[in-house]
């Protein structure tokens, strides 16, 4: 693992090797990863310090252990109970983006989920996902239906895997509404499953148009993958809780913030 094609590994690809070995192991010592990387000691201290910086690692003595927060995804039942007026608000103010004879890509979520519920009088419209429950929103309307191959994550309800982004090649669509576990300009769009942000990756790469739906809470967490940096999407849509400071930089940042109060609601 020191080498890659008789390369010397760089620091992100250290840092990444690191946090993959922390994700199965839950802890490592800096001699280990100096021997397995081939740096000295000092070297593997820098980027554990720069992990730890980053809120993805936590050191101990001798070595480090990953964040806690790395490890706990909660279930889609338990992510949709939770500020669900807010969440509502978000995909309405969504939907209206989204006049008939358009086709989106509608990525997981627990938003993006209500979302689809306020497109189902969309005539003409063409629905792209990898989301089951999504899908099978759709099926008793008149919407034409996508539906991804791959590996169903019950976390999720999303279908994941190579077979997943196979499917999204090609495909065009004029959105792309997407979903993120943690949002910030600095670390961008993250989520604690590494297939999962394939998907959304080749979901993004489909649309002209991406538009993240993250409700204030997603501004406090760091996942354990990028999906990609907070600049690559066209819009975001928060609630009135979302921290002013990280909205106004990312507006500076050229990406359109639209923050929705609960109260906020349209036909």
């Amino acid at each position: 693992m020191m080498r890659e094609g008789g390369r010397r590994l760089l620091a992100i690809e250290r840092r990444q090797y690191i946090l993959d070995f922390l994700r199965e192991h839950k802890s490592v010592e800096v001699s280990f990863l100096s021997d397995e990387l081939g740096v000295s000691e000092v070297t593997v201290r820098k980027d554990l310090e720069k992990l730890e910086q980053d809120r993805l690692v936590v050191r101990s003595h001798g070595g480090a252990v990953l964040s806690a927060g790395l490890l706990v995804e909660p279930s889609f039942v338990e992510k949709d109970d939770q500020f669900a007026d807010e969440k509502n608000a978000i995909a309405l103010e969504a939907a209206s983006l989204v006049g008939d004879a358009v086709t989106v890509a509608l990525a997981t979520g627990t938003s993006v989920g209500r979302l689809a519920l306020h497109l189902l009088d969309r005539a003409g419209l063409t629905v792209v996902t990898n989301a089951v429950n999504i899908a099978t929103t759709f099926m008793p309307h008149e919407a034409e239906v996508f539906l991804t191959g791959g590996t169903i994550r019950p976390h999720t309800y999303g279908l994941v895997g190579e077979v997943a982004e196979r499917a999204l090649d090609g495909v065009m669509c004029d959105f792309a509404f997407i979903g993120t576990n943690g949002v910030s300009l600095e670390r961008g769009l993250t989520t604690p499953n590494m297939e999962e942000a394939r998907v959304v990756r080749a979901m993004m790469n489909s649309a002209r148009r991406v538009v993240l739906l993250a409700d204030h809470t997603k501004f406090a967490h760091v996942g354990f993958y990028r999906i990609a940096p907070a600049e690559r999407v066209h819009m975001i849509i928060t609630d009135a809780k979302a921290p002013t400071d990280e909205v106004e930089r990312l507006r500076s940042a050229g990406v359109e913030v639209r923050v929705v109060e609960p109260s906020d609601r349209r036909a």
